[in-house]
């Protein structure tokens, strides 16, 4: 055997768990990637399905409005009360969406804190929402 015949074979067999460390790297890597990409469809659906129960909560209300009652602007009134139901109606991964019916009064109040005392000027209207009070100043 010739001495470059013994030196290809040791390096053969020093390169032999090579092979093995790369296809782990490689399994690694392409099951990160499955997994960002299951994890990115399941947030489309998810959005989607969110999607669909907002469309259907508010065609619910304006068809409520038009025909049931356009005047009847209430909490309890049959736009809201059919607007609500509906949204509820169409789930997201089978259950109900989380409706926070509070959330504009929750913004109005943390907008009022930050103005401090410039937030007195905006009026909650009951029944209906909120408003901008206009400062009347006196010319004396």
């Amino acid at each position: 055997m010739s001495a470059d015949t013994r030196t290809l074979r040791i390096r053969a067999a020093d390169e032999r768990g090579a092979v093995i460390i790369q296809v782990g790297v490689a399994i690694l890597v392409l099951t990160a990637f499955a997994m960002f990409i299951v994890d990115y469809g399941l947030l489309w659906v998810s959005r989607q399905q969110a999607q669909n129960s907002a469309d259907a909560g508010a065609l619910a209300g304006a068809t409520s409005l038009a025909l049931d009652d356009f005047n009847d602007r209430t909490a309890t009134g049959p736009a809201k009360l059919a607007a609500r139901s509906f949204a509820v109606a169409n789930t997201v991964w089978d259950a109900a969406p989380d409706m926070q019916t509070r959330t504009v009064d929750m913004h109005v109040q943390r907008l009022r804190s930050k103005l401090g005392a410039a937030g007195d000027l905006i009026e909650t209207v009951r029944g209906f929402g909120y408003r901008l009070r206009v400062p009347r100043h006196s010319n004396a």
